[in-house]
């Protein structure tokens, strides 16, 4: 029998390795959205890499970086220079949102009811289809989020149809989804 929620804490406490977002293609020019995917114009390959603006003062503004053409992780910064929220994107939707405060502290992860709400729906979805692995890393989404039924179902043995390899990976992606380098 297995419970997720302490894995959940777990993740959420404690730094993991991170796997770091692609940097060797940065862009300033917009990107064309087709069909929910990022491409660089005049391509038909989706867009792998980062796009960045800056603050009049030359300081970054925002970088957003793409992975095979969906977006998966958001920065911004203050005209001073001090990174003030993050967003971590997973299958192309939101996942989490990070900020810091004026004094570049962290702060917990805002919770969202209404974006816990539509990734528990997500996780049964994709429960439901038996794709175990993305399900379950929503299902730790939905419940740190604040979804109350995604945190009973992760206190509930794990299906016996669930693989130990399986296991590993929805650890790996959870690992690299709630690292925010604290």
């Amino acid at each position: 029998m297995w419970n997720w929620l302490p894995l959940l804490i777990a993740l959420i406490g404690i730094g993991c390795t991170e796997e770091k977002p692609p940097p060797s293609n940065v862009h300033r020019e917009p990107l064309a959205l087709r069909e929910g995917m990022a491409y660089e114009h005049d391509s038909t390959q989706p867009f792998t890499g980062a796009v960045k603006r800056t603050h009049p003062n030359g300081q970054p503004s925002t970088i957003i970086y793409y992975r095979d053409g969906q977006q998966i992780l958001l920065r911004t910064w203050t005209p001073e220079g001090r990174l003030e929220i993050e967003q971590r994107y997973h299958q192309g939707h939101l996942a989490l949102v990070a900020t810091w405060d004026r004094n570049g502290q962290f702060q917990p992860f805002r919770k969202s009811d209404e974006l816990a709400v539509e990734q528990f729906s997500r996780a049964n979805q994709l429960l439901g289809q038996t794709n175990f692995i993305s399900g379950f890393v929503w299902l730790q989404l939905a419940a740190y989020n604040g979804e109350p039924q995604a945190q009973r179902f992760l206190r509930a043995p794990l299906p016996s149809r669930v693989t130990d390899a399986q296991v590993e990976e929805i650890q790996r992606q959870s690992d690299i989804l709630f690292d925010f380098g604290q």
